[in-house]
């Protein structure tokens, strides 16, 4: 899976159209809409495409309940033979009191090998449930290189940085505050956004960086809540050559391994992540590609390595 920053916009987005699907919360013409979560990786198959539905605003929302089991989902590269899709086997859903109250589905997939996804081709989804069919499609990013990485902020600064190194966290103020290291890239053509994103090996509390500075509060939120994958929407600036990701304090929650990647993503999920909010409410939905629909078909290419995270003297300061 791509990781919790990219996979929440199906939840996100289901809980936007409930409020926007009805204006009083016992209108009886409310009619369930599909929402779909699917993300396409440049060299990988087909895997995890869930289908969702809205519900009205007056129910009880939960992700896992809102799945919709047993709809035809097919893919195909454009002008292609469609490809169904088979459903993983449903999944126990658990109340507080951790009783199972329902099985659940609604996460569908490729057999292994196939179907492929290739650079700069572009892939149509199909979705039919509910009564419903919706539609959607995407043109996968070519693949992304990174060229440096070093411990300044500059192209050609030294010392270099390299897959496997470690850095000290040092609790910081802000977004302005010198980087670890930091990542240079040539840009991917037609791409718009990319995505940087720092997952733990061990996201246990115990291991849990304790940074409770008043700045560490506001932007990581209680100790309590912290959680990895964690990451940004970076390097919006195509002009930038080569392009740069700054990685700083902000993207570590926890001590020790952590898999880096950075993501070229395509201009389906770039759209997405247009939508507009104020005062705690939604003032504008997501700009979906789901014809008929909600949610995003999305795609993207990424390159990974690995950093060490360790505890310093300027880690946790009083």
């Amino acid at each position: 899976m791509l990781s919790r920053c990219l996979n929440l916009v199906a939840s996100f987005a289901i809980a936007l159209a409930v409020s926007s699907c009805s204006e009083q919360p016992t209108a009886p013409d409310f009619e369930p809409k599909l929402v779909v979560n699917g993300f396409l990786k440049l060299g990988a198959g087909v895997d995890s495409i869930t289908v969702s539905r809205t519900v009205a605003i007056d129910q009880k929302f939960d992700p896992a309940l809102s799945r919709v089991t047993d709809a035809s989902v097919r893919v195909r590269r454009q002008g292609g033979n469609w490809h169904q899709l088979a459903q993983y086997p449903p999944t126990p859903v658990k109340d507080a009191q951790g009783n199972v109250i329902a099985q659940v589905g609604g996460v569908y997939y490729l057999p292994k090998d196939s179907l492929e996804v290739e650079a700069r081709a572009t892939y149509e989804l199909s979705v039919q449930a509910l009564g419903q069919q919706i539609t959607a499609q995407t043109t996968v990013p070519e693949q992304l290189e990174i060229v440096e990485m070093n411990r300044g902020e500059l192209f050609g600064e030294r010392p270099l940085f390299f897959d496997g190194d470690t850095i000290e966290y040092v609790s910081g103020a802000s977004f302005a505050d010198p980087p670890f290291f930091t990542v240079f890239w040539n840009h991917v053509p037609n791409t718009t956004l990319y995505r940087m994103i720092a997952d733990a090996d061990n996201g246990e509390f115990a291991n849990v960086i304790r940074d409770t500075t008043t700045a560490a509060n506001i932007f990581k939120e209680d100790l309590e809540k912290r959680e990895e994958p964690f990451g940004f929407n970076i390097a919006d600036d195509v002009n930038l050559q080569p392009m740069r990701g700054r990685v700083i304090w902000l993207y570590y929650y926890f001590y020790g391994w952590h898999t880096m990647r950075l993501l070229a993503v395509d201009e389906a999920y770039a759209l997405y992540q247009q939508g507009q909010f104020a005062e705690g409410q939604v003032q504008e939905m997501p700009r979906s590609n789901i014809n008929g629909g909600f949610g995003v078909f999305a795609s993207y290419s990424e390159v990974k390595w690995r950093v060490f995270v360790k505890k310093g003297p300027r880690s946790e300061p009083e």
